[in-house]
């Protein structure tokens, strides 16, 4: 469930901010209910508050279909 491809070609980022991301995948993934599943809308909710602890700019573009679980 996870489309590295997307991720790739839509986030220029380091490996120490995708270690980063993962990381907190994982925790939001494990704090779940539904079986604990990491998934897109974790992985988009996550690259998003690195891009925020980045001071980079975010546009809902850049998320395309995952845009709907950006949170605000």
């Amino acid at each position: 469930g996870v489309d590295f491809a997307f991720l790739a070609q839509r986030f220029a980022l380091a490996g120490g901010h995708i270690r980063s991301i993962v990381f907190q995948a994982c925790l939001q993934a494990a704090a779940r209910r539904d079986g604990r599943r990491l998934d897109m809308p974790v992985l988009a909710r996550a690259v998003r508050r690195e891009l925020d602890k980045l001071g980079r700019p975010i546009s809902l573009d850049q998320f395309g279909p995952w845009a709907a679980h950006i949170e605000d």
